[in-house]
């Protein structure tokens, strides 16, 4: 069984994922059509295969849907979200929300048949060209999505490919609930106890992760580090909006440092917004020194 989709391919020369954080360099100044001719002749986009763009659409509009109509309190946005990425509780706790709340994910609700719990999600193939972003740099088949069982339980509704959007969508909903204000400066991801705090906390909190999960997330973090700035304005961006693509392939052209080696890069935007938001909320969280930017239930 495929666990999730592989988010972040690596045309061209292999490379690894960043392991440290990108080191303080000046801003990038381009203009006008330097500026694009760049950008497109570092990113492939949009050379994913059609199909894979339009399912991972439909995926996000589903979990927009689903946790709109779900209407997730605080108690249970911090759990799913603060809890360690992987670990069975944060697991758990998000397979159960969704349990509770099945009539309002399009995905499992009366679309499949007699179980009413949606169609299976077959994985699709992208090329063996293409290259993950894990430590390794080897180069190997790379299948999206994940074959559900008839009757997913609450750990597969969460760990499944859907489960990934869901995340994403959470937080998107947690944000525009708790921290509307979100925005992050190099002045403080370049601050050294900014950084020290992060570092600190990130560790132990990622420590359930996979390797390949992992690796996309330490990209991820990276890039916020090296341009707050853009990262910032794709977390106030809707998925699936021409803006939000248009500021993922900026970051990634202008955070290229993150990927040495890299040639050219393909992603999916709305999986590597989903990573790109997640980490400039942790960075956000280390900037403002509180443990979540989601009110306890007390401070409700």
């Amino acid at each position: 069984m495929v666990r999730f989709a592989y988010l972040v391919l690596i045309a061209g020369a292999a490379t690894a994922a960043a392991q440290t954080i990108q080191k303080p360099a000046p801003d990038i100044v381009v203009e006008g059509q330097k500026e694009a001719a760049d950008i497109a002749r570092f990113t492939a986009n949009p050379r994913l295969p059609g199909a894979f763009q339009l399912e991972a659409q439909r995926n996000m509009s589903q979990a927009q849907i689903f946790t709109k109509c779900a209407k997730p309190d605080a108690a249970t946005l911090r759990t799913i979200l603060e809890g360690p990425p992987n670990d069975a509780h944060t697991i758990s706790a998000q397979g159960d929300f969704v349990e509770r709340h099945i009539t309002c994910h399009l995905l499992y609700a009366g679309a499949g048949g007699e179980t009413s719990l949606g169609p299976t999600i077959q994985g699709r193939m992208i090329g063996s060209s293409a290259t993950d972003l894990n430590s390794s740099g080897n180069t190997s088949d790379q299948r999206i999505g994940v074959e559900n069982t008839v009757h997913p339980d609450r750990q597969e509704l969460a760990r499944g490919l859907q489960g990934l959007y869901d995340r994403g969508a959470l937080r998107d909903y947690a944000i525009a609930t708790y921290a509307p204000d979100i925005s992050l400066t190099k002045s403080q991801t370049h601050d050294d106890a900014v950084v020290s705090r992060f570092m600190a906390i990130e560790q132990g909190r990622n420590r359930f992760r996979d390797s390949t999960d992992l690796d996309y997330f330490k990209t991820a973090v990276c890039m916020v580090h090296a341009e707050p700035g853009i990262a910032s304005r794709i977390a106030h961006t809707k998925p699936n909006s021409a803006e939000s693509n248009s500021l993922g392939y900026t970051l990634l052209s202008r955070a290229r440092g993150c990927v040495p080696g890299a040639k050219r890069i393909q992603v999916e935007p709305n999986q590597f917004r989903i990573y790109v938001v997640e980490a400039l909320y942790r960075w956000v969280e280390a900037a403002r020194g509180v443990d979540s930017l989601i009110p306890s239930v007390w401070e409700e």
